[in-house]
């Protein structure tokens, strides 16, 4: 709900948590017409009420305010979500050349038999005058 208000945001999480504005405004210490004010957009809630409400839905006051549609931090921090993506990415990479070189090595040496014929060569038995072929393997 991207640029969604206090009063969308607000509507939203208490219909999620099927709750009335009777049952909202009790939880949190307020009247129902100031809750149904809120929802409405015709009141905003101070900083003490702002909080109160966070709390209660388990979400950033930024997300209620709409400045982020995170309703609430990462556990971790950027920089450890980088240097494990990096890592993975790294990981992935190294995994996909081994294998890339691994089927290179086999089609070389299927393409590498088939090319390589059987050389005859030919060479003289001792204390004998005659050519005998002898068959080499490569």
């Amino acid at each position: 709900m991207p640029d969604a208000t206090l009063s969308e945001r607000l509507h939203l999480l208490r219909k999620e948590a099927d709750m009335t504005q009777t049952e909202l405004a009790d939880a949190i210490g307020l009247g129902r017409v100031v809750v149904s004010h809120y929802e409405k957009g015709n009141r905003w809630p101070q900083a003490e009420g702002l909080i109160k409400i966070a709390k209660f839905f388990d979400c950033t006051t930024d997300y209620l305010l709409g400045i982020s549609n995170y309703r609430q931090y990462p556990t971790e921090d950027v920089k450890t979500i980088a240097d494990r993506l990096i890592l993975e990415i790294e990981e992935a990479t190294n995994k996909a050349k081994k294998q890339l070189k691994e089927g290179d090595q086999a089609e070389t040496s299927k393409r590498n038999r088939k090319r390589l014929p059987h050389k005859r060569k030919k060479v003289k038995a001792m204390g004998s005058s005659d050519n005998r072929e002898l068959v080499s393997k490569g």
